[in-house]
C-alpha cells in the first residue's frame, strides 16, 4: 500500500508548514488528486488518520478533491476526457494525446490553528 508512504510524506509537509507558521494544530489538509495518479483516496485518508493522530493534525479533515482524466489530442488540440481509457480523439482521427490533468497529486491548502493571547495567558 503505497497510500501509506504518500501520506506520511504528506504529513511531513503539513507538519513543516505548522511549525514555520507557529500553529497549535491543523484543522485541514485539502489535496487534489488526480484519476490517473494511481492513489486510492479512501486509503490516502485512512493512513492519513492513523498517521496524525499522535501529532498537532490530530483530527484534521483530509479534504480530497478528485480530478478527472483530461487529455489533449496532439493533432488537432482538442481536450477532452476518456471514456473506458479509450484515448482516440473523436475529432479526428488522432490516436496521439497528452495528458493534461489527471494525474496530480497536488496539496491544495492547509488550514492552521494558531494560539491567542488568551492561551499564552494560561
Amino acid at each position: 500500500m503505497h497510500e501509506a508512504s504518500i501520506a506520511k510524506r504528506l504529513l511531513a509537509q503539513v507538519l513543516r508548514l505548522a511549525e514555520e507558521h507557529a500553529a497549535v494544530s491543523v484543522e485541514t489538509v485539502s489535496v487534489r488528486i488526480g484519476e490517473f495518479a494511481g492513489i486510492e483516496s479512501t486509503l490516502l485518508a485512512s493512513a492519513f488518520g492513523q498517521l496524525t493522530a499522535t501529532t498537532i493534525a490530530a483530527g484534521a479533515e483530509l479534504d480530497i478533491q478528485l480530478v478527472p482524466l483530461t487529455v489533449r489530442c496532439t493533432r488537432c488540440q482538442r481536450e477532452f476526457a476518456p471514456e473506458r481509457f479509450r484515448f482516440q480523439c473523436e475529432n479526428c482521427p488522432g490516436a496521439n494525446v497528452e495528458i493534461v490533468a489527471g494525474e496530480e497529486l497536488v496539496l491544495d491548502n492547509v488550514i492552521l490553528a494558531q494560539a491567542t493571547e488568551a492561551d499564552a495567558c494560561r
